[in-house]
């Protein structure tokens, strides 16, 4: 869908979705002008104090809408969470969204809001966790080094890649992500460290072999000390 009918549809609904909303904006795939016959349309709705918050994915007119709708509570609740979770998910869809109703000072407070949680950046990972971090990848590379079934090496391959994508994201105190997500994220950060673990993860895929992504992680490792195995404890 385009972004003028999306809007469109937002006008036709959103009233009476939420009655007495602040404003609406869109964002996601509609603004970006990259949308796909199975984009869903992103929908964030500020609504009064007192209201709620809530997430859901319903049909508007046979489209998925996916709605966001956070009072202003709610709303600082939800962007704490990118921190803690150290991926910009909703702070991300704010900066994005364009307005389509409602009042221009809510929408500025929120794209604010969602600004300065965008410069803090994600929560420092400490020494304990990042040491957890360093050897589950160190030991998903050992797993994918010794594999010895195909869908086994492939379904590690893909994982080794998205942890050790996050384990250089996290030791760096920058931004993370899942998927796609995680992909745009690193590319920002190291555009070369994210060109070789895709290509080893495409030899894994057409042909078996796994040197490329072994070395594409090994110097991933390395941004944290190298691999990491012997000596890691869980107390509690």
């Amino acid at each position: 869908m385009e972004f003028d009918a999306a809007r469109r549809l937002v006008l036709r609904h959103v009233r009476d979705a939420f009655p007495g909303f602040r404003a609406a904006m869109l964002s996601g795939s509609v603004v970006r002008n990259t949308t796909t016959p199975t984009s869903d349309i992103d929908v964030i709705v500020l609504v009064e104090d007192g209201v709620g918050s809530r997430r859901e994915t319903v049909s508007w007119d046979g489209h998925t809408v996916d709605l966001f709708a956070y009072d202003d509570d709610g709303l600082h609740r939800w962007l704490a969470q990118d921190i803690e979770q150290r991926r910009p998910v909703l702070t991300t869809l704010i900066l994005d969204g364009v307005p389509v109703t409602g009042s221009a000072s809510v929408t500025d407070a929120a794209k604010a809001a969602a600004q300065s949680i965008f410069d803090e950046g994600p929560r420092l990972v400490k020494g304990p966790e990042l040491t957890r971090m360093r050897y589950v990848v160190t030991d998903l590379l050992l797993d994918v080094e010794w594999s010895m079934e195909r869908a086994e090496t492939l379904m590690i391959a893909a994982e080794l890649f998205q942890r050790s994508g996050d384990l250089v994201l996290a030791a760096a105190r920058v931004w993370s992500g899942r998927g796609k997500w995680l992909l745009q994220e690193l590319r920002d950060y190291d555009a070369v460290l994210t060109a070789d673990l895709v290509a080893g993860l495409d030899e894994v895929a057409h042909s078996d072999a796994r040197r490329l992504l072994i070395e594409s992680v090994e110097t991933a490792l390395d941004h944290v000390g190298g691999r990491y195995l012997v000596g890691r404890a869980d107390e509690g």
